[in-house]
């Protein structure tokens, strides 16, 4: 949703219109589209964690961690997981551009295919 303070001014008028217009899916619009691109970072984060403390747990031969210890794995784990994430919205991005330019030519054959 964009944000726009004419057409919704409170949180609770937001709700009361697209309750309204759309139903209660339209208050769950675009929710898929975010799982989808969150999937890929989420799973790039969850196994870098469990591989890097694994690991670590190994070297240091021990069977738990302190919170620092996980901190600084947890922030590890994140910095490894950004590239996918970058590449996934220079994808997207790149695939929304060449469609819209598409669309600019009705005899276009890709729009036939449908």
């Amino acid at each position: 949703m964009t944000v726009n303070r004419a057409a919704y001014p409170s949180i609770a008028i937001a709700f009361n219109k697209i309750y309204r217009t759309d139903g209660i899916g339209g208050l769950y619009a675009g929710l898929c589209p975010t799982l989808v691109g969150m999937l890929p970072y989420s799973t790039c984060y969850y196994f870098m964690y469990e591989t890097i403390k694994t690991s670590y747990c190994r070297a240091q031969k021990k069977k738990s961690l302190s919170r620092p210890e996980l901190l600084v794995i947890g922030a590890v784990s994140g910095q490894d997981s950004v590239p996918p994430k970058i590449l996934l919205c220079f994808i997207l991005i790149t695939n929304i551009q060449f469609l819209k330019i598409l669309e600019q030519y009705p005899g276009n054959v890709i729009f036939h295919l449908h």
